[in-house]
């Protein structure tokens, strides 16, 4: 009898903490795709003087020196930045970080806050006004982490000393 009954407490706790677990985990981000049970995104329409301010947004971000981070396909740009007070040093983007998300296709443009949902707005020239500027600034932050890397790993692996007696014999 007591067996069952440390079984019954025991099954109580797991089942509690699991209840606790669920209502203590922060909700997922809503993601710009599909989901199963639709095959198409819901856009709404933008004006012209919405679509100007977030071309000049895009246009001020790139000027600025923050954590952003932008993926470029042929068919979409996806950026994001990341909240640096709350950065762990990893390189990979995680949702509990970013600051806002932006995915720039064919259609038009998804926007995500840091509240998790997506926004969809219709404007089809929006990837085409945008490429060349986002397209710039990734080469730029590419070169710039390149950079910083080799820097990083010649300090690392003791590299330095080898290239400073290479240049001076060179």
């Amino acid at each position: 009898m007591k067996e069952k009954k440390l079984r019954r407490i025991a099954e109580y706790i797991v089942e509690m903490v699991k209840q606790d677990n669920q209502k203590s985990e922060p909700p997922k981000p809503k993601r710009y795709f599909p989901s199963k049970e639709t095959s198409q995104i819901e856009y709404c329409e933008i004006d012209e003087n919405n679509s100007k301010k977030f071309v000049k947004f895009i246009n001020n971000l790139v000027k600025q020196k923050i954590n952003l981070k932008i993926d470029i396909n042929e068919n979409y740009i996806i950026v994001n930045c990341e909240n640096p007070s709350k950065s762990n040093g990893a390189r990979a983007a995680s949702y509990n970080n970013t600051i806002f998300e932006i995915r720039i296709d064919e259609l038009g443009f998804r926007f995500c806050r840091e509240s998790g949902s997506f926004y969809n707005f219709s404007d089809k020239t929006m990837l085409e006004k945008l490429r060349n500027i986002l397209t710039k600034k990734n080469q730029e932050l590419s070169n710039q982490y390149l950079e910083e890397s080799i820097d990083e790993l010649t300090v690392k692996l003791n590299l330095s000393r080898e290239n400073n007696l290479d240049e001076i014999l060179s």
